[in-house]
């Protein structure tokens, strides 16, 4: 995800010296449309468009979920359940439990880390199915954008309470790695245990 994209088109930087900057627009949702976001698919190029209760625009079939923790919290839970049930298949035993990462963003690869001697084993299991592949990658991918959303957010309510330049100023050096998209690296830890696959963000365990 561009920060600095996502800042500069929902949360436009005050300029010193304006002390009545106008919000950057958004788009208003039609009315009762849900949290849920497609895209119209096909293979064509189309526009975002909100899903609402009654029907909903398939992107290839897809939908897309928002990057919060609950969302992240429950695809690694699924994803957790399908490693286990292609484990108990395989014959192997889920303890000791192990680590799950996706070293490349832009693959599917997942890497299996730990001290068990059939760590190999497992990774090459998980591979060989597509399918949990991207199971795992999308959890993953899902809690990746969390902080830097957070982040983007609490500059939006400092920077809406600002009143005077001086606050204005303060409010965007504060966040200026922010808005000069250099934020530190999120660090993601998906662990697998016998009761199934959990995912911290930044060190704290995301809750369903």
């Amino acid at each position: 995800m561009n920060v600095t994209a996502l800042t500069a088109r929902y949360f436009a930087e005050k300029p010193a010296g304006n002390y009545a900057p106008k919000a950057a627009s958004m788009d208003a949702a039609p009315p009762q449309a849900s949290a849920i976001v497609s895209l119209s698919g096909g293979g064509q190029t189309a526009p975002l468009t909100y899903a609402s209760s009654a029907s909903r625009t398939p992107l290839l079939d897809a939908t897309l979920l928002l990057p919060t923790r609950a969302n992240a919290a429950r695809l690694a839970f699924e994803a957790g359940e399908a490693i286990g049930a292609k484990l108990d298949a395989a014959g192997i035993t889920r303890e000791p439990g192990f680590q799950v990462t996706i070293e490349d963003p832009n693959s599917a690869h997942v890497t299996v880390k730990g001290d068990r001697a059939d760590a190999k084993a497992i990774e090459d299991l998980i591979n060989a199915d597509p399918k949990l592949q991207m199971a795992v990658h999308n959890a993953y991918a899902i809690a990746s954008h969390i902080p830097s959303i957070d982040r983007a957010l609490q500059y939006d309510k400092e920077y809406r309470a600002a009143r005077t330049p001086a606050e204005i100023d303060r409010v965007n050096a504060r966040y200026a790695d922010l808005l000069g998209g250099r934020l530190p690296p999120t660090s993601i830890e998906m662990d697998f245990a016998k009761d199934g696959l959990s995912i911290l963000i930044n060190g704290e365990k995301a809750q369903a």
